[in-house]
Formats: C-alpha cells, structure tokens, sequence
C-alpha cells in the first residue's frame, strides 16, 4: 500500500488566472473542496477551472481514474465554487463564490450530474 497519492486534474491554467493567499503562501485554487462518497471514490471542486470532479482511486496500487467531470453552473452560468459537501445518496452541494449562490449535483454510477 502506498501511503499517499496525489491526484493529478487536468491543466486547464488560464493567463487570468491570479494566485489566492493563505497567509504568505501563494497557490493557485485549483482543488479547493475534497469529499469522500465512498472508500474509494472522491468528489472535488476546482474553483479557477470551474468544474467538479468524480475520481475512484486505489491506495493498494497508488493508482487514480478521474471518471467523470462536470461544469460548475449557477443560473446556468459558468461559476467558481469554494466547498462541497455530500450526502448519502449521491447529491453533491457546492458553494458557489459569484453570487452567494449554491448548486446541487447528483451522482449516479459513474456520472456526475448538475441538478440545480
């Protein structure tokens, strides 16, 4: 078993893209929420590329599947989440940075879904 693993999402850098701060530390919010739905299986948000992301991984053989992605929408615009949360069956809630809004996903085998 490997005792850690660093899932790698796509490179979708943009040059508008500027660094956020967390103190003096400078990152770039790519992975800003992370959630268990299973033991195997994680959701996350990318804030800056605006989507979220379904990906099952294996600690055994330190290996990853991103499986599915999906937009990040509010009022059918393209919006920056920050956090999510699940619940146990299969819905997804973000918060999303425009607007003070919130959206609702769904994940059903292996597809996430924008519900509203």
């Amino acid at each position: 078993m490997v005792p850690s693993l660093q899932i790698q999402l796509e490179d979708l850098h943009r040059p508008e893209w500027r660094p956020l701060y967390v103190g003096d530390r400078a990152r770039y919010a790519t992975a800003t929420s992370v959630r268990f739905l299973d033991v195997r299986t994680v959701v996350c948000c990318s804030l800056l590329a605006r989507k979220i992301y379904l990906v099952r991984f294996d600690l055994a053989f330190g290996s990853y599947t991103v499986i599915d992605h999906a937009d990040t929408v509010y009022g059918g615009v393209s919006t920056e989440t920050d956090l999510c949360d699940v619940d146990a069956r299969g819905h997804v809630v973000t918060s999303n940075c425009e607007g003070g809004g919130m959206g609702l996903y769904r994940v059903t085998g292996d597809k996430i879904c924008h519900v509203r």
